[in-house]
């Protein structure tokens, strides 16, 4: 993937085409699973909370886990000669980058609706809103599930029951959903990335690509909700 990448970036660089080649770490996801090798007793409280909240393993020169592996992918791009300029999704949602982007898909969250029943069969009920904000509780995000959006702040509660991997503490609140107070589902967040970062050529797995998969959803919503056309 880093070289699928870098072979265009190169390209057009050296035909002066004005370019950047940016890549980034998904670090606002919710931890899901105990890494290899770390104790279960350590880290069994922090699943479901964003990977850039749980602290690094014993020994690491890093405050959080998201870093810590991060960091040791990202050596592998100078060592290959791959120049990157690159982001991290907490910063994306804490510095406000996609507010503009949570209030549309929350404000057209029929629309998402439709996207997903149309392009992969997937029929999400009439409460469900393409939002999980991070519990003022718990500060797990991978179990809260929003209801309700009046515009300024969301509802939500944080389920016992939403994963297998996880269990939410059961709080119920309202809380604005704008600078870091949670993030998009990846398919949303996807196309969200396309938008605001500014996206004109990405590829992905096959996986992605399959017919009514992840990018035909997310195609969908970069051109019905964010008003773009999609990446090459």
């Amino acid at each position: 993937g880093i070289l699928i990448h870098d072979a265009p970036y190169k390209f057009l660089k050296e035909k002066g085409i004005p370019v950047k080649y940016i890549y980034g770490s998904d670090d606002y996801d919710p931890l899901d699973e105990i890494p290899g090798g770390q104790a279960v007793e350590k880290y069994e409280k922090y699943l479901g909370q964003p990977l850039c909240n749980t602290p690094a393993p014993e020994g690491s020169k890093y405050e959080d886990i998201a870093m810590h592996y991060i960091s040791d992918f990202f050596k592998i791009f100078e060592e290959i000669g791959v120049e990157t300029e690159k982001y991290y999704m907490r910063d994306v949602y804490r510095k406000g980058i996609f507010n503009e982007a949570i209030d549309r898909i929350l404000v057209n969250v029929d629309t998402i609706r439709k996207i997903y029943l149309d392009v992969s069969k997937a029929e999400r009920p009439a409460n469900w809103f393409p939002f999980q904000v991070v519990c003022d509780k718990c500060g797990r995000v991978g179990t809260t599930q929003v209801t309700g959006y009046d515009g300024k702040e969301v509802t939500y509660t944080c389920r016992t029951d939403l994963v297998t991997w996880a269990k939410g503490c059961g709080h119920t609140g309202k809380k604005s959903p704008f600078d870091g107070g949670g993030k998009m589902p990846y398919k949303v967040e996807w196309a969200a990335k396309w938008k605001y970062l500014n996206i004109t050529i990405e590829g992905a797995g096959m996986d992605h690509n399959t017919k009514g998969g992840s990018r035909d959803v997310a195609e969908a919503i970069c051109r019905k909700v964010f008003d773009r056309q999609p990446p090459v």
